[in-house]
Parts: C-alpha cells; structure tokens; sequence
C-alpha cells in the first residue's frame, strides 16, 4: 500500500477523540442517574460542562481546542484523563538525508499544516540514523558526536526537552505505545493505550 503519513494520523486523530467522546458520556450518564436521586447543585454544574465537552467532541474537535478554565479543569476534567486534552507531540520518521530540511520530503507539508491546526508539535526523525547514533554511543561516544556533526543533526530524541513539553504521547516512527500525561499539573503516566500506531514518511 502506498506511505500516506496524513492518512495515518487523522485515523488516530478520530480514534482519540472517540475514546474521550465515550468516556465523557459514561460520566453524564452516571451524573444523570443522580440528578433522579435529587444530586445536589455542583452534580448538575458537572454535568453542564461535561454537556459542552461532548458536543465539541461530537463535532470532531480535540480537546485541547476547547477553551475551559481551570476551574472546569479541577472540578469536571483532571480525573476523566481525557487524551485529546494534553499536547501531542508527533515523530515522523524520515529518510536520513532529510532531516535537517524535512520540507524536502513530499509528505512533510500537508503533515505539518495538519499538526499546526490541531496544536501538534511535529518532529522529524531518522529511525536509521539514530539507530547507528545509539549503537556507536554505546562504545564510542566522541564518536558518536563526530557523526552527528557530519550529518549536520543532533539527535530527534537529544533535541527533545521532555520536562519542558510535558511529554503526553508520542507517536513512534515504528510501531510503539503512546503514553498520556497532564496539562495543568505533573500527574503520573497513564498505561499505554492499547494500540500501536505507525506514522512514517518514507
């Protein structure tokens, strides 16, 4: 089958936000069973944002393009560990020859216009070059600088501040796991979802 990267991604885009879509109805469904028990007034403030979540969701949109402040956040959205709320960062794995000026593979654009438009941070990466970085590192780390001046690269992984993104999911070059994390506070990894998705440019 011919390599269509954006193909790909707007798959896991649309799998994510059905996932939340769910998981915000099973809470209103949960909140509506108490509302007939006679649930007090912040249960039905709940259930009104989870209501504007749901919709936003219906309409196709992530949640990290739904504006809620934080209060909203500590009361109706932090324990529901919604994915499409926390940032995303995207690996696109590229031949070696490019990854210092991705734009010269034929793919690159219509994946980095689409990553624009939903808040992803897009990232190129050689899974051939860091491979080779990563083994001659292990036994020859001056080495390993050496090369990765020639190629004129840095390293997809050494170029990645973690701490400073809040790293909530990243998609592998290969096939791999996504893990969540979250917006407002340093919450621990969720388990990986139970997918392994694949997104590679060449």
């Amino acid at each position: 089958a011919p390599i269509n990267p954006l193909s790909d991604l707007e798959i896991i885009h649309t799998e994510l936000i059905l996932a939340d879509l769910e998981t915000v109805q099973k809470r209103i469904s949960t909140l509506e069973k108490n509302l007939r028990a006679g649930a007090d007034k912040e249960t039905r403030l709940l259930k009104d944002i989870l209501d504007r979540c749901a919709t936003h969701l219906g309409a196709g949109k992530l949640m990290n393009r739904y504006s809620y402040t934080e209060d909203e956040w500590r009361l109706a959205l932090r324990d529901l560990h919604l994915l499409t709320i926390k940032p995303m960062l995207i690996v696109a794995n590229i031949d070696e020859n490019e990854v210092t000026s991705p734009e010269k593979n034929p793919h690159w654009a219509a994946l980095s216009a689409f990553c624009s438009s939903n808040a992803f941070e897009l990232v190129p990466l050689s899974a051939k070059l860091e491979s080779e970085i990563s083994e001659l590192s292990k036994t020859d780390t001056q080495g390993a600088s050496e090369f990765l001046s020639a190629a004129g690269w840095m390293g997809c992984m050494a170029s990645i501040n973690v701490d400073e993104i809040m790293l909530p999911m990243i998609i592998h070059s290969r096939p791999g796991t996504m893990t969540p994390t979250g917006p407002y506070d340093n919450e621990p990894a969720l388990s990986p979802l139970a997918c392994n998705p694949s997104l590679s440019l060449r």
